[in-house]
């Protein structure tokens, strides 16, 4: 329904305190099925592994990047940094400059965000 893309954009231009409305779910489901297309295509075609998956990590920073900015939330800044040092790190080996581990980082992350989510629902739960 196009009319409803019309009424949300008038609704957060009236009462959003400067926010942007989020991206359609299409957009978000369309650049996350390219970038899960993407990583599993580096997988199968070793040979173009870097950049296939260089694109896929550029995809995933700039979805969180926009998802931090729109959120405010530290959990999307967290995501969007990871992708951007997976982004370096692959650069800088396609450039036979340096290789590093940036997985290891996701493995952090994904701890530490799940640390934080927890911490979250209990404060919610007792401030209820």
């Amino acid at each position: 329904m196009p009319e409803s893309a019309d009424i949300v954009r008038y609704l957060y231009a009236q009462y959003g305190d400067g926010k942007l409305p989020p991206p359609g779910p299409e957009v978000q489901r369309a650049i996350t099925a390219t970038m899960w297309i993407l990583l599993i295509a580096g997988g199968f075609l070793t040979e173009y592994q870097a950049p296939l998956w260089l694109v896929a990590c550029a995809l995933g920073a700039g979805r969180s990047v926009i998802n931090a900015l729109r959120t405010r939330a530290a959990i999307h800044f967290g995501v969007s940094a990871l992708f951007v040092l997976g982004c370096v790190s692959i650069g800088l080996r396609l450039a036979g400059s340096a290789s590093f581990p940036w997985w290891h980082g996701a493995y952090g992350l994904v701890a530490v965000l799940a640390l934080v989510a927890v911490v979250q629902r209990l404060r919610r739960g007792s401030m209820g």
